[in-house]
């Protein structure tokens, strides 16, 4: 085991069992030759798995990038942010658009939207 700049490389032995199948897609198991204390605690969420020729694998977690957008004006089918490349973006989400007047909405949420970036930058 060897730690460097807050990074953690740990090598350890065992057998790996790849499957996959329609329902479950994918998976990787991997039992140690060494049991009996935890040698590296388990994560959660999406990772890539990296496969060499050799048969040696990496497991690496994928990043997860958060919005980094700032909210102006929450509507009631949407909302108007600044985003991180200071672009402003109007999101309008309309759900059944059959059950309303579509047109209406796109058309009062924009004005609504309209004033309150014209209000943002008047101050």
């Amino acid at each position: 085991m060897s730690k460097t700049n807050m990074k953690m490389t740990m090598l350890v032995s065992g057998t790996a069992a790849f499957s996959e199948s329609e329902k479950k897609g994918k998976s990787v198991g991997f039992t140690p030759k060494a049991s009996g204390n935890k040698m590296l605690t388990g994560f959660s969420g999406d990772a890539y798995l990296t496969t060499a020729p050799n048969g040696q694998f990496v497991v690496k977690l994928r990043r997860r990038d958060r919005s980094k957008s700032h909210v102006i004006k929450r509507m009631n089918h949407g909302c108007l942010t600044r985003t991180r490349d200071d672009a402003v973006l109007l999101t309008i989400k309309i759900f059944h658009p059959e059950e309303h007047d579509v047109a209406k909405i796109l058309i009062n949420e924009s004005w609504e939207a309209a004033a309150a970036y014209n209000e943002l930058i008047a101050n």
